[in-house]
């Protein structure tokens, strides 16, 4: 069927998305329901709305411990046997959280779509958290944080994190917690967020599958969600960017710095989105990118080049990263702002061409896998982007010209980006010392103090 697909794109004919249906279990969980009956399959997600309920309470790393203790297992079977009962029906499973979810997957054979939730609701609905558990959960979380804490990838993400958020009464809230509260933590507590904010309340479900509607609303019932709702409310909050400004912990022993470059950006919506994708195309895409030929082919200074947008509910990132060897500094950072100039001031028509048709054909191809298919219907409906997908979803792409990803590049690749760097400082310091920029260099302890002065 993608053959198929790509023969018609090939032709110049419009392929349209198939939709997906907007269901209700109750009063207010949704799911999100896409019949595909390629093969007998059963894609699921069920996301936890997790964000804003903690706040004082995440300086213990509460949502850490949440996806740990599931993780781990806290129902009828602990994680082993658990991962066993699933291995048997042929089920794959995995828990993650990003941005303000937990997000729980699982890929079944249809024929056994009701182990698969048997299976779910018991380690869901019935968790068993003694006082053995909360000593095994601490050893293994602090076991985990120490390691993490010298790893520079680990590092950068908190950078980015406690600077780009300072000012803001939720996000400036690490979700390890501060080496300060981190023993803070009781089981009542782990038990009252687990049951209160974890569970069911803000439950959204996506389900990408080969059985009937009816089917699998009767089915998914029987996890017995409640219909009880938190809102998120809206925060504004005082971004206050100084330009030229580098942020760098020393990690003397890295073979590689780690590379951030972070600038605030304007929220995901149906008119933005496909610019936005396209100019990460054009940086980033693949190894013929204008980054990754520079950097990667050219250099070899890298394995390979990201950019992507984080968008929360009230705040979205641009950023930028990579990781390079620490003498490379010097040359990498010149083709940044040589590529960013070019960006911002011209596009070749062959390459924004040929970005376009990576962006279509990617998302046809991600429509033909279940679990992919889910992401994409996740952030159609995470972002309400159903005008870009499902209207005109062909013409939304190719209408995209080179002026509208130079002015989205001319506001992202600016003096606002704030640059983050984990490496040799000394090397650091000399490589990036004809930038002028202001470096503010911070401890890799201090990163996770409560109060950081930065």
């Amino acid at each position: 069927m993608v053959n198929e697909i790509l023969s018609r794109i090939s032709e110049g004919k419009n392929v349209v998305l198939p939709k997906h249906k907007t269901l209700y279990l109750n009063d207010i969980t949704k799911l999100h329901y896409l019949k595909k009956d390629v093969l007998p399959i059963t894609c699921i997600e069920i996301q936890f709305n997790v964000s804003r309920k903690f706040e004082k309470d995440n300086e213990i790393g509460i949502l850490n411990y949440l996806t740990d203790l599931f993780e781990m297992g806290c129902g009828k079977y602990n994680k082993y046997d658990f991962e066993d009962q699933l291995s048997y029906y042929g089920i794959t499973y995995n828990i993650s959280s990003s941005k303000e979810k937990i997000t729980l997957s699982f890929v079944v054979p249809s024929e056994f779509i009701d182990k698969a939730l048997e299976l779910i609701k018991i380690n869901i609905n019935e968790p068993h958290f003694n006082e053995d558990d909360l000593s095994h959960l601490l050893d293994h979380s602090r076991q985990i944080f120490n390691h993490l804490t010298i790893e520079p990838s680990f590092l950068s993400d908190s950078l980015v994190n406690r600077i780009m958020f300072k000012y803001h009464p939720t996000y400036k809230h690490i979700r390890w917690g501060y080496t300060e509260t981190l023993n803070n933590i009781t089981r009542e507590r782990i038990l009252y967020y687990y049951e209160n904010y974890f569970m069911k309340a803000n439950a959204e479900i996506f389900c990408v599958t080969d059985l009937d509607e009816d089917i699998i609303i009767n089915k998914l019932k029987n996890l017995n969600f409640t219909t009880s709702k938190f809102e998120n409310p809206k925060v504004d909050f005082d971004k206050n960017i100084q330009n030229k400004k580098l942020y760098l912990v020393d990690r003397n022993e890295a073979l590689q710095a780690k590379i951030v470059l972070a600038n605030y950006a304007e929220r995901v919506n149906s008119q933005n989105h496909f610019t936005r994708e396209i100019m990460n195309q054009v940086l980033s895409g693949d190894f013929n990118s204008l980054l990754n030929s520079k950097i990667r082919e050219q250099v070899g200074a890298t394995y390979g080049v990201r950019s992507y947008f984080v968008d929360n509910d009230d705040l979205s990132l641009f950023q930028i990263e990579t990781d390079v060897e620490n003498d490379k500094l010097n040359t990498v950072f010149k083709i940044f702002y040589e590529e960013f100039d070019y960006l911002k001031n011209q596009l070749d028509d062959n390459i924004l061409e040929d970005r376009k048709y990576s962006q279509y054909n990617g998302i046809i191809k991600y429509y033909e896998m279940y679990q992919l298919a889910n992401v994409v219907i996740s952030s159609i409906v995470e972002y309400n982007l159903e005008d870009a997908y499902y209207k005109n979803f062909k013409e939304n792409i190719f209408n995209v010209n080179s002026k509208m990803v130079m002015e989205m590049a001319q506001k992202h690749l600016n003096d606002n980006m704030v640059i983050f760097v984990v490496g040799k400082a000394d090397i650091v310091k000399e490589q990036l010392a004809g930038f002028n920029f202001v470096i503010v260099e911070i401890n890799n302890e201090d990163l996770f103090k409560k109060d950081l002065v930065a």
